[in-house]
């Protein structure tokens, strides 16, 4: 099949993109900087061009049968303008494009935010929980951009899907992992609300499965899918195989929820006074993801696609850490 992915110089993206690879798809990526792709994806048909541009959107869309849409604004730190820019005006363009050119498979990669994660404890949440905006931009774009795509299927544009991770990781995280990895090493580290809450962690492989998966099964399509790792794993343990794993101390210090969400307020308003480029070690975002459950069910997908996550827990951190000593 013919497939289009966006956000391919990205985490996400360019392990999507290698996946459909491997399974001889013809892979055609929209980037804006083609210097920054792996050496894997040079072999694609690579057009220069940013999802904020209908024109080099419509050109990447040549012959593409599918697009999987995984770019997007990402993280904790950012003026809400970014978020709503490149995740819901993006996500419009994308739509519209796709409806013009005859490329109606659309699977989406949205986020376990729509739920509104980070100030309440989520356990067990399944696909019909209804989507809660929170202030977060990221959360709330996310929810913005899935009702675009919905709306889209339901007027006849796309065939749309939407993948709802929890928190990504795996070789080439620029976000989760090296942060706590950094804090652990300045012994900045400590456990915020004890460190018990689940984090939900959904490795990128799982991700690359379920998007074989939605491609593959046409009941997929008008449909959202929960994805995560289903180890049910805390913030403690991850700390633990990580102190394990490179030689650190473990944390001793527990933060209650209140202290550690006060200062993340104190960090942030000390960030934005100094216009800091880099996000603050502490903000809302990450904290509120800590000190809460953020557990999603994915019996949708077991039952209607056949996902079953393997439990690899182990082995995929090691080749994590491989990655992540190589500077990749």
């Amino acid at each position: 099949m013919n497939i289009m992915v966006t956000g391919a110089t990205g985490f996400l993206g360019s392990h999507v993109a290698q996946g459909l690879i491997k399974d001889d798809h013809e892979v055609s990526l929209l980037v804006r900087n083609p210097a920054k792709l792996i050496p894997d994806l040079q072999q694609c048909r690579i057009v220069k061009g940013d999802i904020l541009d209908l024109a080099s959107i419509k050109a990447s869309l040549k012959g593409a049968k599918a697009v999987v849409h995984c770019a997007a604004y990402v993280g904790e730190w950012g003026p809400r303008e970014m978020y709503v820019q490149t995740n819901v005006q993006g996500t419009r363009n994308m739509i519209d494009a796709c409806a013009a050119a005859g490329a109606k498979r659309f699977i989406h990669i949205s986020s376990n935010s729509v739920y509104g994660e980070g100030d309440r404890d989520n356990r067990d949440l399944v696909e019909e929980t209804p989507y809660r905006k929170n202030g977060q931009f990221y959360g709330d774009s996310k929810v913005d951009s899935e009702r675009l795509v919905f709306e889209a299927h339901a007027a006849g544009k796309i065939a749309a899907t939407a993948i709802r991770p929890s928190m990504i990781w795996g070789p080439r995280d620029r976000q989760f992992f090296p942060k706590i990895i950094e804090a652990l090493s300045k012994g900045l580290m400590a456990y915020p609300g004890g460190g018990h809450k689940l984090i939900g962690l959904t490795h990128v492989d799982n991700i690359v499965d379920l998007v074989r998966l939605c491609l593959t099964n046409k009941i997929s399509s008008g449909r959202a899918y929960n994805v995560d790792d289903d180890d049910r794993r805390t913030m403690r343990d991850l700390v633990q195989a990580l102190c394990a794993r490179l030689g650190y101390k473990e944390p001793w210090l527990s933060v209650p929820t209140p202290m550690a969400k006060a200062l993340a307020e104190i960090s942030e308003f000390i960030g934005k006074t100094m216009k800091s480029q880099r996000p603050p070690l502490i903000t809302k975002m990450g904290i509120g993801i800590l000190c809460y459950d953020n557990d999603v069910s994915v019996e949708r997908a077991k039952k209607e696609l056949g996902y079953h996550p393997q439990d690899l827990f182990e082995e995929r951190l090691d080749a994590y850490l491989q990655s992540y000593r190589a500077g990749e």
